[in-house]
């Protein structure tokens, strides 16, 4: 059994942080916590403990902090990306991660396969580490739902919506990575060029972007089928 029952999020009105906010609740282990901003203006059911706290400053935090057994980030997504990896964690979008992290402890190949896994199944894998604490301290967890490849993601959209106009573009990642390293010279840290940088990741062999090795039966994720990736593209394709 976790020794682990309060457990504060922060960012839990984000893209990333609703779905593991309804995961943690809806597990039905934890008393949680939403911190939030002094300015935010998101709203949380009632029967949510929220507290406001200025994120840069340690005093504010280590207030709203007390008595947490765990504390779960979920205010980026870059989290999902493996900045372990050591060619991902030398990019400069993963520069103020890794040093977090420290603290604490050629061209696109459409067929290239890389880890993909959905926002409900992030909701499930924070539970699952909080549910497994002596299993998972002191070191990442990884999973994914399913490892597919662009191309493939292209057929099945085409699939289901035949109806639809698809006009793939193709990428030069030698030419993205030379052109994201010119404009970060000169001091631009802009989203296009954070975004090259992602893009390496994600879609060039060594990375880290497809995991060899996951934690899904840990953490109790089942994973996709291409019947599952269907279904998400006609919901949102309708």
């Amino acid at each position: 059994m976790s020794s682990i029952k309060n457990v504060a999020i922060v960012g839990a009105a984000g893209d990333l942080g609703g779905p593991i906010l309804k995961a943690v609740v809806d597990s039905g282990k934890f008393n949680v916590t939403v911190i939030t901003r002094p300015s935010s203006t998101s709203i949380f059911p009632s029967s949510l403990k929220v507290i406001k706290a200025d994120y840069t400053s340690v005093d504010s935090l280590t207030s709203a902090l007390h008595g947490q057994d765990a504390v779960v980030s979920a205010v980026d997504m870059e989290g999902m990306l493996d900045n372990h990896n050591p060619k991902a964690a030398a990019l400069p979008v993963f520069g103020y991660k890794v040093a977090t992290r420290n603290h604490l402890e050629g061209k696109i190949a459409a067929d290239f396969k890389f880890s993909a896994t959905t926002l409900a199944s992030v909701g499930q894998a924070v539970v699952g580490v909080l549910s497994h604490p002596e299993e998972t301290k002191n070191r990442p967890v990884y999973v994914q739902d399913m490892a597919i490849s662009q191309s493939k993601m292209l057929e099945l959209a085409r699939k289901v919506a035949p109806e639809k106009k698809w006009n793939p573009i193709t990428m030069n990642l030698d030419e993205e990575e030379k052109w994201a390293n010119e404009k970060f010279a000169q001091g631009d840290l802009s989203l296009p060029v954070m975004y090259a940088y992602l893009s390496l990741v994600m879609f060039r062999d060594g990375y880290g972007s497809r995991m060899e090795k996951v934690d899904n039966e840990l953490l109790g994720i089942k994973g996709t089928t291409e019947a599952d990736v269907e279904a998400i593209f006609k919901k949102l394709l309708a």
